[in-house]
């Protein structure tokens, strides 16, 4: 449900809201920060040819960060946006495939404008609704359609350059295998496997020992159609593998959101 090949001209519209906190704590200060990151995303999509499917999303991201003396820094903006080509490549047969195969390249841009405290500094990099670097991906990806299961497998790597406060993230490599099934026209469940492995970042050339690293997460989820083209879903995004860097905690990811198709 909403993962299968899309109609040439079909145009999708979504809505979606991501919560998630992290922990951690570096060596120079001795202390723990604590940041909470909400972003409601707003995407559109285009079938525009048979093989290719374009889509675009920009967030409005509102991040709180709580230093050591309990202080805080909160802001709230427009953070990047990210553009996606994905590629249909290969189906095992013109009409109701039940293998296909693809490839994907995306870009974020630096959209988020860098915020400043009310004297003029700059605020904290972490804080920042985004970090000022372009970060090109590229990555291949496979379906597997009987129904009412679905199995879906993708790797991608994402290259940033490098942004602000002289901050270079690391390269990073996404991997998810998620199944879902469907008993109904109107209700879905998943279960996802999602592993990030990233190298650590580096600050004017120093590296930050709390970063990079590989996390697993394990994603359970409900998908409800109410209406013909309307997609209401929920996900839950648990680490079960925390293997990072330093001293460096992700929690619990909510993910809820809406989909139209036109």
């Amino acid at each position: 449900m909403g993962t299968e090949k899309p109609f040439v001209g079909r145009l999708r519209i979504s809505s979606e809201l991501r919560l998630r906190q992290e922990n951690y704590g570096r060596p120079e200060l001795g202390a723990e920060r604590r940041l909470s990151d909400q972003r409601l995303v707003t995407g559109v999509a285009y079938a525009m040819r048979p093989w290719l499917f374009l889509s675009a999303s920009v967030p409005v991201v509102r991040r709180t960060l709580q230093y050591p003396n309990l202080a805080q820094d909160e802001v709230m903006h427009m953070g990047d946006a990210d553009a996606t080509a994905k590629f249909f490549l290969w189906q095992d047969r013109a009409f109701r495939p039940k293998h296909l195969a693809g490839a994907t390249v995306g870009l974020t841009a630096p959209t988020a404008v860098r915020q400043r405290h009310p004297d003029g500094n700059w605020m904290d990099i972490d804080v920042q609704p985004g970090f000022g670097a372009w970060v090109p991906s590229a990555g291949l990806w496979y379906s597997h359609f009987r129904f009412p299961w679905s199995l879906h497998v993708s790797s991608t790597v994402h290259v940033p350059t490098p942004g602000w406060s002289g901050l270079h993230a690391g390269v990073s490599w996404l991997n998810t295998v998620s199944a879902q099934y469907q008993p109904t026209t109107w209700l879905g469940a998943g279960l996802s496997a999602d592993a990030r492995t990233g190298q650590r970042d580096t600050y004017s050339g120093v590296v930050d020992p709390n970063s990079g690293g590989t996390i697993v997460y394990l994603s359970p989820s409900v998908l409800i159609s109410p209406w013909t083209d309307v997609i209401v879903h929920a996900t839950v995004r648990v680490p079960v593998v925390d293997a990072l860097f330093g001293v460096h905690d992700e929690g619990t990811i909510f993910v809820g959101g809406l989909t139209f198709d036109l």
